[in-house]
């Protein structure tokens, strides 16, 4: 996977080491034609408030800022390693990788997706990041966020979870297998019986040329 580095020199961060014992996932909440990752690294550089560490959309992924800077991204400040007003002890700014998906309407949420995951899969393998510890924005301050996924839309928030962990997707796709097309219905007869006879269910089913 290749990552593209256009690291910032916004300030709005901290000053300390990320540990990076987190990845945090958001969604840009951007609907707009055109709000791609390359136009959210330009708005990190002309110095928006908030700050994250990678944005991507369904062509690329840009890196903001070194992983182990502590970027604004968590809405839950500093944390003093206290619980904060959701019971959750403040790591999301500190010692979290943050990682904005873009939403915008003329991308492919769904590529987007994969390859968020494949960045995530990536991270977790550099820090040995558990998977316990890949969460939402909500996570830390209670956000919304990422809003599509927490409300299933393309998918839910368990099967992003699954798919960082490549288990199978159950779905109601049936993948059928084709071994022979006969003009002749004895030879589609010969080749059914010898697969029966492999132990191979089958069946033969007429059409039109």
């Amino acid at each position: 996977m290749k990552i593209n580095k256009m690291l910032s020199n916004n300030k709005n961060h901290y000053a300390g080491v990320n540990k990076c014992k987190y990845i945090t996932i958001h969604e840009t909440g951007n609907e707009n034609k055109g709000a791609n990752a390359l136009n959210h690294a330009k708005y990190i550089n002309n110095g928006s408030s908030a700050t994250w560490h990678y944005t991507v959309d369904d062509v690329q992924v840009i890196q903001h800022f070194n992983d182990r800077v502590q970027c604004w991204h968590s809405g839950e400040g500093k944390g003093d390693g206290n619980l904060n007003s959701i019971g959750i002890k403040g790591d999301g700014n500190l010692n979290s990788i943050g990682i904005e998906m873009c939403i915008n309407s003329d991308g492919n949420m769904n590529k987007t997706i994969d390859n968020t995951i494949e960045l995530i899969q990536y991270l977790m393998n550099k820090y040995n990041i558990p998977i316990n510890n890949v969460v939402q924005h909500n996570h830390w301050s209670g956000k919304n966020c990422p809003a599509n996924i927490r409300s299933g839309k393309p998918i839910t928030w368990n099967t992003f979870i699954d798919k960082i962990k490549n288990k199978p997707i159950e779905n109601n796709i049936l993948y059928k297998v084709q071994v022979g097309a006969f003009s002749k219905k004895d030879n589609a007869i010969k080749l059914s019986n010898e697969l029966k006879k492999l132990g191979y269910d089958n069946f033969i089913v007429t059409q039109n040329k």
